[in-house]
């Protein structure tokens, strides 16, 4: 082998050790300035969601319950009204 055969290949090592360098370099930026930032919201997303989700359980059975309530109002409204117009019957008849 000549020695500018060598000279050359150790040349071209060079270069692809420079360009795999600054290939890593490159993965390393894009993890720190894009996808490091991007998990840290995406988890914080996460968390609001989970929150957002505890609240709206707690809407649904608040829900439910005034749901229950409004059924005996009504039923017990209902019921008074039976009475008044019971009332009102026997006075209508006593007049």
């Amino acid at each position: 082998m000549e020695v500018s055969t060598i000279v050359v290949g150790i040349g071209i090592i060079g270069g692809l050790i420079t360009v795999i360098k600054g290939a890593f370099s490159l993965l390393r930026f894009i993890v720190h300035n894009f996808i490091d930032p991007l998990s840290a919201n995406i988890k914080l997303l996460q968390k609001a969601t989970e929150d957002l989700k505890g609240l709206t359980e707690r809407i649904r059975g608040d829900m439910h319950e005034l749901d229950r309530r409004i059924i005996i109002v009504e039923r017990d409204l209902k019921a008074a009204f039976n009475k008044i117009d019971g009332i009102e019957s026997r006075l209508d008849k006593d007049e």
